[in-house]
């Protein structure tokens, strides 16, 4: 029971020293990004043992912005640190970043489009890994290439390799993005805040 009590205790005093950094740091701290930076580090003291993207900037672009099908497409998906640093892939790039493409309306996402990630094949013990040295003037850029079909009933395929195959029932405007997948993620991270997308159309 005191064991109990003093962990409790110890969990809350943590709690509000986190909470007084933060608002302290909101107050000084010349970015929001810069602040959340600085809680994120402390809330995790040794970053060593686990693969994190968090404090890098991430990013993904399309060769051009709209498409008509038989064309080829070309994605790149970059890492940018703010500091040179290591970071660590799968040498089967697709079991480090998942594709995904989802019918658009205007700004917003088809919520009638469900079907939206390329399937995903979990990563064993023995696959490669590699590690990659990058800088802020070497950011690591992960190019996927494709090609956009006509499938039947006017349908529209898109074929993105080991990355995935997309099939979506009309022409128009689509969200193509993907999110990295950390080899040893941190367990307080979420995939969502690596997930970067932009919008293209095709005609």
């Amino acid at each position: 029971m005191k064991k109990l009590l003093i962990i409790t205790i110890s969990s809350f005093l943590i709690s509000q020293v986190v909470i007084i950094v933060f608002k302290t740091c909101i107050f000084l701290a010349p970015s929001p990004k810069s602040c959340t930076k600085l809680l994120y580090n402390l809330l995790i003291v040794d970053q060593s043992d686990f693969d994190v993207f968090f404090p890098h900037t991430l990013t993904i672009r399309a060769d051009k912005a709209e498409y008509q099908a038989g064309d080829d497409t070309t994605l790149v998906a970059t890492i940018l640190p703010e500091e040179t640093t290591t970071i660590r892939l799968y040498q089967d790039r697709s079991k480090s970043f998942r594709l995904f493409l989802r019918a658009s309306i205007g700004n917003e996402a088809d919520f009638e489009d469900n079907d939206f990630y390329a399937p995903y094949q979990l990563p064993s013990s023995t696959d490669p890994i590699e590690t990659i040295k990058i800088s802020p003037s070497a950011p690591y850029e992960l190019t996927i290439k494709g090609r956009v079909l006509r499938g039947e009933s006017n349908s529209l395929i898109f074929e993105f390799n080991e990355f995935g195959t997309f099939v979506k029932s009309r022409e128009g405007s689509f969200f193509v993005g993907g999110y990295w997948r950390p080899i040893n993620p941190h367990p307080s991270d979420s995939l969502e805040d690596t997930a970067r997308s932009i919008a293209i159309s095709v005609q």
